[in-house]
């Protein structure tokens, strides 16, 4: 078999270069669609607590009445305390995980205008949880 033909060689096979630089190529495009991707993500995560912050917020405001309800002298728990008393649920307590959601202990001895829950739905719209209405939700 002959390699040559007119005078030039016939290539058989690709260079080192060119294969290294086909993997760049692909590498950096790869990395452009994780950026998309990732960015995607967090949006649909976000416009999901957005959607489920409502009903977990009453959801709290429900357990915690039913746990306080009959309770006079009480200490401050934290939300995991309240989650080892079978107060808050997993689903719960995921929720008071996120970022945007601030849990305060209180007890018995703090004022009723405390602020125990503080969600941020949005930039322009928060969500506060008072002691009173915690203790005593209204009905």
């Amino acid at each position: 078999m002959n390699l040559f033909s007119e005078g030039k060689m016939k290539k058989t096979a690709y260079s080192l270069i060119e294969l290294l630089c086909v993997i760049g190529i692909v590498l950096i495009l790869a990395s452009l669609l994780l950026v998309v991707v990732l960015k995607a993500k967090r949006y649909a995560q976000h416009k999901t607590f957005q959607i489920v912050a409502y009903d977990s917020f009453d959801r709290i405001q429900e357990q915690l009445g039913r746990y306080y309800e009959n309770k006079t002298n009480f200490p401050a728990f934290t939300a995991f305390q309240l989650s080892q008393k079978g107060v808050f649920d997993l689903h719960t307590m995921d929720f008071l995980n996120n970022p945007e959601v601030t849990f305060n202990p209180f007890s018995s001895t703090d004022a009723d205008s405390a602020v125990i829950l503080r969600v941020v739905v949005r930039s322009n719209e928060i969500l506060f949880l008072t002691k009173s209405n915690a203790v005593h939700p209204p009905q």
